[in-house]
């Protein structure tokens, strides 16, 4: 696909551009989707969220360890 890509960008600018906004759009609006089909699936409450001590139980650390840079 990168191959592709190169020669797409190197030979022709306006279709390199164009497909970029097609999988920009795709990109976004597969998110939309996964993310109403998982809050309309029936698995998810906002109990999920809140309960076990809120958002962040654990305060600060929580919050490094939720994105991957806790020590």
């Amino acid at each position: 696909m990168c191959i592709v890509w190169y020669f797409v960008s190197n030979f022709n600018i306006s279709i390199s551009g164009m497909l970029s906004n097609i999988f920009f759009v795709f990109m976004v609006g597969i998110s939309l989707v996964i993310m109403f089909m998982f809050i309309f699936s029936g698995h998810w409450s906002v109990d999920n969220l809140l309960g076990h001590g809120g958002w962040f139980p654990k305060g600060g650390y929580g919050v490094f360890l939720a994105t991957g840079v806790g020590r």
